[in-house]
């Protein structure tokens, strides 16, 4: 059997109080993964760690065939991950134009400052076009909206022909329809790239395209339901989740989930 993307092995992380209970999790190649949880349930936390930025206080991290540590040298496998986050994005000089951010991703630097080899550029120029991109190519970073800025990223992530796409809540200040395309270019990049697996991080159902297989619910720092999506996303999963009478709809390959108004007086 081939060796998983990502294994989670007994992780336990607190600061003031614990963050993560003793978590398992295991991500195999052709899988794609949603993960869930209400504020402050530790998805976040657990994405930092798959991604080398935040060690467990206990436990143990293989990502890519590669414990992620700092004896083990988590940085040579981070250039084999595409990160998409308000994090990663807010490192980034305003100045950047959009074509250097993709450029960077060749060796996992942020911002860049100095003439690239020919055959870096005609590799960015090739992922701008792949991306759809090309046109925003020579615009500045603060000049880019939040959906322009998230394909860049991406972009970023092909550029050093990552394996693993991890996507932290990437629809977050996006309006409707600039979602819905964001989402569309997301599903088409899963459809084309089989040898890519990608994890997102979200709270909203509807976000969850038709190629992503698996889920892993986290409440309170443990896991609540971890599996194929199929099974473990139901009308009973959501509600204890999130702590909410919700009903979960399934129509044309996407999820809607309704929530019932609470029978407490709000005000």
């Amino acid at each position: 059997m081939s060796k998983p993307i990502i294994q989670v092995t007994n992780i336990f992380h607190e600061r003031d109080h614990i963050i993560l209970d003793h978590l398992n999790w295991t991500v195999n190649p052709g899988e794609n993964w949603v993960v869930m949880g209400a504020n402050g349930c530790g998805k976040s936390s657990l994405i930092h760690m798959i991604t080398g930025y935040l060690q467990p206080t206990k436990g143990q991290i293989s990502v890519l065939d590669g414990y992620v540590d700092d004896t083990h040298g988590w940085p040579d496998r981070r250039l084999h991950i595409g990160i998409v986050s308000s994090y990663i994005s807010s490192l980034v000089d305003e100045d950047q134009m959009a074509a250097d951010v993709v450029l960077t991703g060749k060796d996992g630097s942020l911002n860049f400052w100095q003439d690239a080899d020919p055959e870096t550029v005609e590799q960015t120029i090739k992922v701008l076009k792949e991306t759809r991109t090309w046109d925003i190519r020579d615009r500045q970073w603060e000049f880019l909206s939040q959906g322009e800025k998230q394909r860049i990223l991406i972009a970023r992530a092909i550029m050093n022909d990552a394996k693993l796409l991890v996507l932290d809540e990437p629809c977050a200040g996006l309006d409707p329809a600039a979602r819905e395309h964001y989402l569309a270019f997301i599903e088409q990049l899963m459809k084309k790239r089989k040898d890519l697996t990608v994890v997102m991080i979200t709270h909203h159902v509807e976000e969850i395209m038709p190629s992503f297989t698996h889920a892993l619910q986290i409440k309170d720092g443990n896991t609540l339901a971890s599996g194929k999506i199929t099974e473990t996303l139901t009308s009973k999963s959501l509600s204890n989740l999130f702590n909410a009478n919700i009903s979960l709809e399934h129509q044309q390959n996407r999820y809607y989930a309704h929530i019932q108004p609470a029978k407490e007086r709000i005000f």
